[in-house]
């Protein structure tokens, strides 16, 4: 079989015979199938059951197609490496995000460390990779077409425990938000590995919020942030008694400011 980006996927013939996947937003992580395109009115169809498009997501749908621009795609040559031997690492995840956050494809690695992704040529793709006893990494894609080849470096995870912390990049959250974003559970399975290997740690989550709205309401925000946070940790395997939290609300900001910019306000926004 070809490479795909999920289960059912539509493929296109090249002008030198080659058979290519059609990429995104054509395919997607689920099945898409039963494509049809007029050539006349660059409009078209496929098939496809994918989440969070159509209100029944458990159906397939029609979708309508409209090529905006021709056809453009980049060969994403992408290579884990262990960051302190240059040793490969085999068996490693590696998903594809767009700039919109969405996945839009997902691969392990080979006993080399390598893996490879056809998708639509455009801008803003990240590669995120986890491997068991290595800390997470990710790393851009800086190509639109053509072949790009990406290394990602993993540190061992023993290098992430200093002392009495565990040092991850901050979980920060949406304006009036509590849900974990994309990148939040990126550094959070981190933690999850870390546990794991550790079956004695305990840990403890303290959420907060900006100064924006009333100090009850943002005290209950910091506990919905809070609550949030422990249950994504909890939802990977972790018993809930090996962690706990407490919520602040706005009286602890990381910056102190009363005219604060938009990057203060999301940087107090954190657990």
């Amino acid at each position: 079989g070809h490479l795909g980006l999920g289960g059912l996927d539509v493929f296109y013939v090249a002008d030198n015979g080659e058979v290519k996947n059609m990429g995104t937003p054509i395919n997607s992580s689920g099945d898409d199938f039963s494509y049809s395109f007029d050539y006349t009115s660059q409009k078209g169809f496929v098939s496809s059951n994918r989440s969070g498009l159509a209100e029944n997501v458990a159906n397939d749908n029609i979708y309508q197609v409209v090529q905006i621009q021709p056809l453009k795609e980049i060969e994403v040559m992408a290579m884990v490496i262990n960051a302190e031997t240059g040793e490969p690492v085999s068996g490693a995840s590696v998903v594809v995000y767009d700039k919109q956050e969405q996945e839009v494809a997902s691969a392990m690695t080979n006993l080399q460390g390598n893996t490879n992704f056809t998708l639509t040529g455009k801008k803003g793709y990240m590669l995120q990779v986890n491997a068991d006893e290595y800390e997470s990494n990710g790393a851009p894609v800086d190509k639109e077409e053509g072949q790009a080849k990406v290394t990602i470096e993993l540190e061992p995870i023993e290098k992430m425990i200093q002392e009495e912390e565990i040092v991850l990049a901050p979980i920060y959250f949406d304006f009036d938000k509590a849900d974990i974003r994309k990148q939040a559970a990126f550094e959070l399975d981190k933690l999850v590995s870390i546990m794991k290997k550790h079956p004695d740690m305990e840990i403890k989550v303290e959420a907060h919020t900006d100064k924006r709205g009333p100090k009850t309401y943002n005290q209950q925000l910091s506990e919905r942030r809070a609550k949030s946070t422990v249950d994504y940790v909890v939802s990977q395997g972790i018993d809930k008694s090996r962690i706990n939290w407490e919520a602040f609300g706005e009286s602890k900001p990381k910056v102190e400011c009363d005219n604060c910019t938009e990057e203060q306000y999301q940087e107090n926004r954190r657990s």
